[in-house]
């Protein structure tokens, strides 16, 4: 079956791809213990363009001055705390089964590291069927999953930075202990909303865990995939 694929790209910026089709799958809650990591298996059967790196031509200079020369441009915008704080822009993806499932993928550069780009990269499943109206859901870690409810997410992010020729490696990988997610439009073509994550993350090679708190703003933009995975209580 062909797959419809739809992509937002804002005005003379080469922001990428997000959040593509992806099998349907049914993922049974259950208690952290008897759950393997999900976070991997996400990113890999989501595929790379769930976390996709700019090109080798991007210029962060240049990125950074167009998001601060044009704050109508609809990017999601807003910080990231703890380990590392900066500024964030970037682009957010909303994936619709047509059958009351969906998922949202965010991806933000990092505005005020050094000259390496750095990426930050949300995978948020919904859980359960959609609901009409606006959707306001909390949401959980893999290691606390069981006690999240339908209407909530399943969240999983990392941090990815450039590796050999146009491959991007993961920086540091990611635990979420809570946030939300509000999506105030939500309809097959456009999201809009705001996303609160807190979690905690690990440089790769290293022991270290260093805390995140992430809060953006969620412009009204056309970035529709479809299918999606579903998940479901159990």
């Amino acid at each position: 079956m062909a797959r419809r694929v739809r992509v937002f790209r804002a005005p003379d910026m080469a922001l990428w791809a997000l959040v593509p089709a992806v099998l349907a799958a049914i993922l049974a809650a259950a208690p952290a213990a008897a759950m393997e990591s999900q976070a991997d298996f996400m990113f890999e059967m989501l595929g790379p363009t769930t976390c996709a790196f700019p090109p080798a031509e991007f210029d962060l200079d240049q990125y950074r001055q167009l998001v601060a020369d044009n704050p109508d441009l609809p990017l999601t915008r807003g910080t990231m705390q703890g380990g590392i704080s900066s500024g964030i822009a970037g682009g957010t993806g909303y994936g619709d089964d047509g059958r009351g499932s969906y998922m949202v993928g965010m991806q933000g550069i990092l505005l005020d590291q050094s000259e390496e780009v750095t990426v930050l990269c949300v995978i948020l499943a919904h859980i359960g069927a959609k609901e009409p109206g606006p959707v306001s859901g909390a949401i959980f870690g893999e290691e606390h999953i069981d006690a999240s409810q339908s209407g909530d997410f399943l969240g999983v992010f990392k941090l990815v930075r450039a590796g050999e020729g146009d491959q991007s490696d993961t920086y540091a990988t990611g635990t979420v202990s809570g946030g939300s997610l509000t999506l105030d439009e939500l309809e097959s073509d456009v999201v809009a909303g705001s996303l609160l994550l807190e979690g905690s993350y690990t440089p790769v090679g290293t022991k270290g865990v260093m805390p995140l708190s992430v809060n953006v703003a969620i412009p009204r933009a056309e970035n529709v995939l479809e299918p999606v995975w579903t998940l479901e209580r159990k």
